[in-house]
């Protein structure tokens, strides 16, 4: 094992080495030098030294597995998951939680400003009240091994399940749910060969449960299919999809969650989420989010809206509720069948749906007929593609309010929209404890 305090003549895969974690970087990953060539190592915190492995030698970087920490930095703590490390679903949980807070906020700063170039007023990160067990919505990875089902999740960067018997960032309800499961399956393992991916989504209304089960070749029969409604649980329904389609549904194909409205206390709206469409797995963050969003937004009843990436109305429904007028576009069909739904069922009438690609109406809207107040864009992970861009900037609505889940894809496309906005404020919500993951909300306002 060289210590590094000699020169390397030729770096090989294997071999070990010691090294400084001098940051946490993208996707919680340390970086540390290693003869002038950067390593990114997971699990591991700054100012740490630690033993590592190479893994793999590329170009411009090494890529590492930690093998031991020789010097533990004080914000290390013990973790609540035993298969921590081996399951790729956290990447934080070495971490206590003010330290997790306080290292987003970082991950967040240092991406505007290294992708960006922009470094605009960001606000202390809005913390969970639990950062365990808040999980509304989870989906297993399934395998069989000599007929023995393996349920959980993926190891880091494999496809191999690493079986999971109690997940400690999902609600309680589903990992009781998750035993059930187990159980059935392995009672006859034979009858469920077929499925690859399960998804529990839990009501925030009631104890409601939906499961999606997905399916490779083959198929299920319909009894092994109906012996999860005889679950001591109130499944609501059961669908089944098969080449990322949904082919066959048993019961609802849906569950109802609750909206709190944070301008009116003693009203709740109802929404409707079918399988198949996103919804927020952390509904109490996903509340804090449209509190802020609408208390930024300010809205009066005289606004111009246009909300791209609407999905079955998450934050439509409030907006519409108080502005003049919204218009909501969405991809995707069952999304559009619980918007047009949710708006009915709270008596919004003020809305209108557009079924389309983001970039498709926003080529085709005319700005002297249809002048905007205000832009909500809540997009996918990989942002707003550059046409897109484009027709904003000739748009141009008085002001924007961009959902990002990724902080890389959300500092490029600042650093486009900031040629004719000014960036007012960022807020952090840290909608996945445990994670790297980090939701924000931006406000911007057009330059005069």
């Amino acid at each position: 094992m060289n210590t590094g305090n000699f020169p390397i003549a030729n770096l090989e895969t294997g071999e070990h080495y010691k090294v400084k974690i001098l940051k946490l970087v993208s996707k919680g990953k340390g970086m540390a030098l290693l003869e002038n060539r950067v390593l990114f190592v997971p699990y591991v915190l700054p100012d740490e030294e630690v033993e590592v492995e190479i893994t793999q030698i590329k170009k411009d970087y090494l890529l590492a597995k930690k093998v031991s920490v020789v010097t533990p930095a004080p914000l290390r703590t013990v973790p609540v998951c035993p298969v921590f490390e081996q399951c790729g679903g956290c990447q934080l949980q070495m971490i206590d939680y003010a330290g997790q807070l306080d290292i987003k906020s970082g991950f967040l700063k240092e991406s505007l400003l290294r992708i960006g170039k922009i470094n605009p007023l960001i606000l202390p990160i809005i913390p969970a009240s639990d950062p365990l067990y808040y999980r509304q919505r989870v989906q297993f990875k399934i395998s069989f091994l000599h007929e023995h089902p393996i349920i959980g999740f993926y190891r880091p960067e494999s496809r191999m399940v690493v079986p999971v018997e109690r997940c400690h960032i999902i609600k309680p309800l589903l990992n009781s749910l998750l035993g059930e499961v187990r159980q059935l399956i392995e009672r006859t393992p034979d009858l469920y060969h077929p499925l690859k991916e399960i998804t529990f989504s839990a009501s925030s209304l009631n104890d409601d449960i939906f499961i999606e089960l997905n399916v490779g070749a083959g198929s299920m029969p319909d009894h092994a299919l109906q012996d999860f409604f005889k679950l001591p649980f109130h499944i609501r329904g059961l669908g089944i999809t098969q080449n990322e389609k949904q082919v066959k549904v048993f019961g609802k194909n849906s569950i109802v969650h609750s909206i709190k409205n944070p301008l009116d206390p003693a009203e709740s709206l109802k929404s409707r989420n079918s399988g198949g469409v996103f919804s927020q797995v952390n509904r109490e963050m996903n509340l804090k989010l449209i509190e802020t969003l609408m208390s930024w937004a300010g809205l009066t009843g005289k606004e111009e809206v246009l909300e791209l990436f609407s999905g079955n109305g998450n934050f439509t429904l409030l907006l519409a509720k108080y502005a003049s007028h919204l218009t909501a576009v969405e991809e995707n069909p069952l999304a559009i069948e619980d918007l047009r739904y949710n708006l009915q069922v709270n008596g919004i009438k003020n809305c209108s749906v557009r079924k389309g690609k983001t970039q498709e109406v926003l080529s085709r809207w005319d700005k002297s007929t249809f002048p905007l107040d205000l832009l909500i864009l809540d997009p996918p992970r990989e942002g707003i593609d550059p046409p897109s861009v484009k027709s904003i900037l000739r748009i141009a609505p008085r002001r924007i309010y961009y959902i990002s889940c990724d902080p890389a894809t959300l500092a490029r496309d600042l650093k486009a929209l900031s040629k004719r906005y000014n960036i007012q404020r960022i807020a952090p919500f840290d909608m996945f404890p445990q994670t790297a993951h980090l939701e924000t909300l931006t406000e911007l306002q057009r330059k005069s």
